[in-house]
């Protein structure tokens, strides 16, 4: 079957797709609207993170996305649905993460202590943006993930989605400690059910909480984020080792 190489550059970002040239029309059409979705997502992301998520109108993303108003409304039907969008792509990236830095590992506490390390790393990478970058325009996916956790927005169709991937998150951490569980690395009357709800949820709220207002939580203490990382890290898993 003969192929094209099609090339775009887009809002920063290269994309690359071969092009069968006996592509049917409709799966060509659903080709260019997934493309079309894909630089949406990163126009928005990248204006988010210059001027902020509450002062940007839904006309400036359609703008730099080169697309009319009502087009861009035809992929989401409000700014709210593309913050969730948004966030549903970075829970993409951790779960991957994590998926990754499980498989990485042996033991079962190993695998907990490679999960944790995955969330720190997404934490420096997609959470803090480095001082670098424009001051004061480093929380706009935080407040995202703020908006995500407003008890009315829990409904939410694109809400119901980030639930969805959190909840495979979860799962991996279960996952990983019926393994310590099984291999004896970690104590056996541990729920993992329980611990898993309890430690992922509560990792990803002091990434939240560190993350929109470091400076004043850190302020005074002396402490560095990186620090009261690896300290939370080192208590629950000290709580989860099976003495020997």
């Amino acid at each position: 079957m003969e192929k094209s190489i099609l090339i775009m550059l887009t809002n920063s970002h290269l994309i690359i797709f071969s092009q069968d040239f006996n592509m049917s029309t409709e799966q060509r059409r659903l080709r260019e609207k997934e493309l079309r979705r894909q630089t949406i997502l990163n126009t928005a992301e990248r204006i988010f993170a210059e001027k902020g998520f509450n002062e940007t109108p839904m006309e400036e993303i359609a703008e730099a996305a080169e697309l009319s108003k009502g087009t861009l409304y035809l992929y989401f039907k409000s700014k709210e649905e593309l913050a969730f969008a948004i966030f549903h792509k970075n829970l993409l990236i951790l779960k991957d993460m994590i998926r990754q830095a499980a498989q990485s590992a042996q033991t079962g506490i190993d695998k907990v202590r490679a999960i944790l390390s995955a969330y720190y790393r997404f934490y420096k990478d997609h959470l803090y943006l480095k001082s670098s970058q424009p001051s004061g325009n480093r929380q706009y996916l935080n407040r995202l993930l703020g908006y995500y956790f407003q008890g009315d927005h829990t409904n939410h169709p694109y809400a119901e989605r980030c639930f969805r991937e959190i909840q495979e998150i979860i799962s991996y951490i279960v996952s990983a400690l019926q393994e310590g569980i099984r291999d004896g690395s970690i104590r056996r009357e541990i729920d993992p059910g329980k611990t898993a709800m309890t430690y992922g949820n509560l990792v990803l709220l002091f990434m939240l909480h560190l993350a929109q207002g470091g400076s004043l939580v850190l302020k005074g203490h002396g402490y560095s984020a990186e620090e009261l990382f690896d300290y939370m890290f080192d208590l629950f898993l000290h709580a989860l080792i099976r003495e020997v």
